[in-house]
């Protein structure tokens, strides 16, 4: 009976993996404009950082993204994790720690 329960648990993770990985390959086909747009963003601010009359704008801008709420951060994260693809390594991040925090 255990052995069962286990294969067919095996079974749905199996499943799930297929389908997420089927997903990301489905947004790496269809990179775009959006990609390119996140990318400026994340890497702009660390770029103005090194030139001295911008960096303080780039300190500014930081200071006031920690009073943005929490679930504004899930929303972004879950953005680029759709943008680029990253569906199956959120999953097998999350079943990791949530076996790992069940002490299994």
């Amino acid at each position: 009976m255990d052995q069962a329960r286990h294969e067919a648990k095996v079974s749905r993770l199996k499943s799930g993996d297929e389908k997420a990985a089927d997903l990301d390959m489905v947004s790496i086909k269809e990179r775009g404009l959006k990609d390119e747009f996140i990318m400026l963003v994340v890497f702009i601010p660390l770029i103005l950082s090194f030139i001295p009359d911008y960096a303080h704008y780039v300190e500014a801008g930081f200071q006031a993204l920690k009073h943005v709420p929490e679930y504004y951060w899930y929303i972004v994260a879950a953005v680029v994790i759709d943008t680029f693809g990253f569906r199956s390594m959120v999953r097998y991040l999350l079943e990791y720690f949530s076996f790992k925090i069940k002490g299994r």
